[in-house]
């Protein structure tokens, strides 16, 4: 496994360091949590520090947690037997209970991998629900490229008839 940035990101640390920052939080939280990503990024030593603006003046709290979203979206893992690459986080909604408040769990979107997201059946079907709704998406927008026939009639065959 080879961890990169996408083509065209603007991080200047290296990928393999952010990598290593994201899977400890995400070990510990149970999912890549920006807030916490910014957190730990704090002191001046840390190996994601330069990466945030800390000037309260220029930008604020919301903006960092838009930095690490921009580091965490921009990632993405080549699995060295195939020579693909992927997101290696994706967005998936999940049931968090924040510390702090009432013990009633508050459902928001997550960063966290693909392999934890098939392990949660409401996560899982979230993912499936997308999916689909972006095949949709691809069929309506292609569906006049002669070129792309089978791969339209792929997507009537398996999701066609399903409504959102």
């Amino acid at each position: 496994m080879t961890v990169q940035w996408k083509k065209g990101a603007r991080c200047k640390v290296k990928p393999d360091v952010a990598h290593r920052v994201f899977e400890k939080v995400r070990k510990e939280k149970g999912h890549v949590d920006l807030s916490e990503i910014v957190r730990i990024s704090k002191p001046h030593k840390a190996p994601l520090h330069n990466e945030f603006e800390w000037d309260d003046k220029k930008c604020g709290v919301a903006h960092r947690r838009e930095q690490a979203r921009y580091m965490v979206r921009k990632i993405e893992v080549v699995h060295d037997k195939t020579g693909v690459s992927s997101r290696q986080y994706e967005s998936a909604t999940i049931h968090v209970v924040e510390p702090g408040k009432d013990a009633e769990p508050k459902v928001r979107k997550v960063f966290t991998t693909t392999e934890e997201i098939l392990k949660d059946p409401d996560a899982r079907a979230e993912l499936l629900s997308n999916a689909i709704r972006e095949a949709l998406a691809f069929r309506r927008r292609y569906s006049q490229l002669s070129e792309l026939a089978n791969v339209i009639r792929a997507i009537d065959d398996s999701v066609g008839g399903v409504a959102l």
